[in-house]
This record gives C-alpha cells, sequence and structure tokens, in this order.
C-alpha cells in the first residue's frame, strides 16, 4: 500500500515568471529539508476555483534517509495573485510524466512544502539538470555534520553585530604617521562566541570540503610580514572579550564563522574608522 502526504506549496513573487532571492547552498538545503527525492508526477488535477492544483508523485528515489520514508507524495499548489493574475516564479511548471528532484522540508504549521523560488527544487529533463556538485551532495549529504564547519554569508544562519564592541575598542587605538593606512582583517569567532583566529587578508588560506563546498579549515600563513598598521588593528581587535555566537536559524546550533573587518586612518584628522 502506497502511503500518502498531503503537502501545501506557496508560490512567492513580485512580478511573474521572476525570482528575486539567491538558492541556498546544495547541502543546506539538503540539510534543513525532511525528504530530498526524486519523483514522477503521476496526477495532477486542477481544482473548481482555479487558483490551486494537486500534484502527486511517484517517488522514485529517496536521497536523505529517516524512518518510514513514503513511497507516493501529495502536493496542492496554491497559486497567489498579484493584479489578478497568477505570480509565480514558473507559471504552471508542473507536466504530468516529468520527472523531479524535490527538497520538502516541514514548515512551523507542520505542513510539508517545497519551493520552486529559492530552491534547488526542479524539473530533471536530462543528466546535465543536476549538477556534479549537486550529485555529490545528493551521494554524501548523509554523513554532513552542521558544526565541522565555517560560515560566512550564508542566509541560513543569523547575523552578527559587532558595531558596539569595535567603536568602544577602537577609541584606544594609538595615533602614529602610519605608512600603510587601510586594512583588512579576517577573523574567526569560535561557536562558544571566543576569537580563534585574526591576520589580514593577505596571510591566510581556507581548506574547502570537496562535497559540500563549505570551509573546513582557515590556515594563517606568513606571505607578507604585518605593517604597524596591521598589528594595531589587530590590537584593537583583540582588545574585545564577548563576540557574538552565530546559530543556525532552523536547528539552533551554534556554529564557528569567519567575518572581515576593514580599517582605515585619516593622517590629516588623526583618527580611525572601520567597516564591517
Amino acid at each position: 500500500m502506497k502511503h500518502f502526504i498531503t503537502i501545501v506549496l506557496f508560490f512567492f513573487s513580485i512580478k511573474a515568471s521572476a525570482c528575486y532571492c539567491e538558492k541556498p547552498q546544495f547541502i543546506l538545503e539538503f540539510y534543513e529539508a525532511e525528504y530530498v527525492f526524486e519523483g514522477i508526477i503521476t496526477s495532477e488535477k486542477e481544482t473548481n476555483d482555479d487558483l490551486n492544483y494537486v500534484v502527486t508523485f511517484d517517488i522514485k528515489k529517496h536521497y536523505k534517509k529517516s524512518n518510514n520514508l513514503p513511497k507516493s507524495l501529495q502536493f496542492t499548489l496554491e497559486l497567489k495573485k498579484m493584479h489578478d493574475k497568477p505570480a509565480s516564479c514558473i507559471n504552471r511548471p508542473i507536466r504530468l510524466g516529468e520527472k523531479w528532484l524535490v527538497y520538502a522540508y516541514r514548515e512551523k504549521s507542520n505542513e510539508l512544502k517545497f519551493n520552486f523560488c529559492c530552491s534547488n527544487t526542479k524539473a530533471i529533463y536530462t543528466k546535465e539538470s543536476i549538477s556534479e556538485e549537486e550529485q555529490r551532495v545528493l551521494k554524501n549529504g548523509n554523513e554532513f555534520s552542521l558544526e565541522k564547519y565555517i560560515y560566512e554569508f550564508q542566509d541560513n544562519f543569523s547575523k552578527t553585530n559587532l558595531k558596539e564592541e569595535i567603536e568602544i575598542a577602537i577609541k584606544s587605538a594609538s595615533i602614529k604617521n602610519y605608512k600603510k593606512t587601510k586594512t583588512t582583517l579576517i577573523i574567526k569567532i569560535s561557536k562558544e562566541g571566543k576569537l580563534e583566529m585574526i591576520t589580514n587578508d593577505e596571510n591566510y588560506t581556507i581548506v574547502v570540503d570537496e562535497n559540500f563546498n563549505l570551509i573546513k579549515k582557515i590556515l594563517t600563513t606568513r606571505k607578507k610580514e604585518l605593517s604597524n598598521f596591521d598589528k594595531e588593528a589587530i590590537t584593537i581587535l583583540r582588545k574585545i572579550n564577548k563576540w557574538d555566537i552565530k546559530y543556525h536559524k532552523k536547528s539552533k546550533i551554534p556554529v564557528s564563522y569567519i567575518k572581515s573587518v576593514i580599517f582605515q586612518y585619516d593622517k590629516k584628522n588623526h583618527t580611525w574608522s572601520y567597516e564591517l
């Protein structure tokens, strides 16, 4: 007997046939999804109001492991209207008999859904529809551990704000006739909110995981000698005792992260400034 789960899918956009957001990294969407599967569309039925239709997937392959994996999933598609016309990232994208790769996840309302916008969900037309990078994630995603990696700008995580701390620390910066007057510092903050590494942007390298395209390690180097201005800027940041902790929004798991801070010195006015 086939198992059916009803899922509500919403389309959000500003203009028809346009998306205004970036797709998440493959591994982060895989991690957050409840089901990741390839399936064939076996039925499509419009509702009487012409605003919704129900689509059923016969699942051929589950990529994400879990207990009691369903053999079929049923989605109710709700088309939002803008100026009395359907507005979605893709206008009526469902076709009977098509094969799809779907990332389905659970909302706060406990309903399962997937998105066409801002998602890696897609119809599979050819072998090239799924990139080599995504294939590596589908193959290895069940081994992924969020805490093992270092994050930067990904939207899946909470924002960090260091303005108040830097503004306090910069007040004690030394006033000198610096030869170099601008530097970009790279800092790594641990999941406990501790400063683990600091250097300028000329003296570090990153090691990236080839399966998940995430940073595994940051290594400091000495490719170029630090200037007196670099050293004073580093001293400013080392005065900060408390750093914001970055959390994964969905799981609330704290993670390590890197951030850049640009320092400048105005020789005429003898003032320090910074930019995050």
